[in-house]
């Protein structure tokens, strides 16, 4: 199954409707689904293998690659962004980053970044693009590029350091996950990142980063592939860990994490590959439903919609 509709007011009751959109027999260009942003008129935009597509609650459009006027470039698509002034930037794989502003009729090219694997906007407009280089850059606000200076130290030449994925602090400070297990943090206005040594990412045993979230009050979660959840508080330096070892509510069915989506105080969405969507209480940090219709729902991914509803 390639992408799922949550109806959902009161997940935690189980109040949970699912309404299936059918892979490539709705028009989708892939029955996998690699990422999912909303915009601002409420177009759910879709990432695949084979493309780009977008859903408008009725029916799918997609961007053929063979067709002209979309300047959507041929390959699979890694990251899809909305930013707040309702800009769709996409990551296109092999191909480089790519933005259709709402008043412009076509994608057109930013930069000359390569292969981006991670795009998000920060509270002050500026875009991080995590790219196949082990490259950091920041679109500024006024179109200029920086760089994020990575500590050569931390540099080990056999560990991939691909930034999978991005979370900002309530300080505004931003934290920084990789493919090969390392977490940085990058204090405001300082352009340089350094490393964040957490048990249970040491050297030797990290698994991918593949989610991150931060709570207002600066509680960290971070979803592994291959070693379940860490909730770590930068504060207190107080660490919980939800996996198939724990007992109890802690007790995941399996470690394997793609993303990790806060909606309030009260649940946290968990996307797994394998085990379909989670749903734990920040409060408790127990496991407190496991909303899956049945075992299509394979390998997952939560984006939180108005009204709430969980795609």
């Amino acid at each position: 199954m390639a992408a799922l509709v949550l109806l959902s007011a009161g997940p935690l009751a189980g109040q949970v409707d699912f309404r299936p959109i059918r892979t490539v027999a709705d028009g989708l260009p892939s029955p996998i689904v690699t990422a999912m942003a909303l915009d601002g008129r409420g177009f759910l935009w879709i990432g695949t293998p084979g493309g780009l597509a977008r859903f408008d609650g009725t029916g799918i459009a997609t961007f053929d690659p063979d067709a002209t006027g979309h300047g959507v470039p041929p390959g699979p698509i890694r990251d899809i962004l909305v930013t707040r002034s309702d800009e769709v930037w996409i990551a296109v794989e092999g191909v480089g980053v790519y933005r259709h502003r709402p008043d412009e009729d076509q994608f057109t090219r930013v930069g000359d970044f390569d292969t981006g694997h991670a795009l998000f906007e920060a509270s002050d407009g500026r875009i991080w693009i995590g790219l196949d280089s082990e490259r950091v850059r920041i679109v500024e606000p006024d179109g200029s590029v920086s760089n994020v200076e990575m500590p050569a130290s931390a540099l080990e030449p056999e560990r991939d350091h691909r930034v999978s994925v991005f979370a900002e602090a309530p300080d505004r400070s931003m934290w920084l996950g990789t493919f090969g297990g390392r977490l940085y943090r990058m204090a405001p206005n300082t352009g340089v990142a350094a490393l964040v040594p957490i048990e249970g990412l040491e050297p030797g045993i990290a698994p991918a980063i593949r989610g991150l979230a931060v709570e207002p009050s600066g509680r960290l979660w971070i979803g592994t592939s291959g070693r379940g959840l860490i909730v770590w508080d930068p504060r207190t330096n107080e660490r919980v860990r939800l996996n198939s070892e724990a007992s109890g509510g802690r007790s995941l069915p399996q470690d394997d994490l793609m993303a990790v989506t806060l909606q309030n105080d009260s649940t946290a969405w968990i996307s797994t590959y394998g085990a379909g969507v989670l749903v734990i209480d920040p409060r408790t940090l127990s496991v407190v439903g496991r909303p899956t219709p049945g075992p299509e729902l394979r390998k997952t991914d939560v984006l939180l919609g108005p009204e709430g509803t969980v795609w």
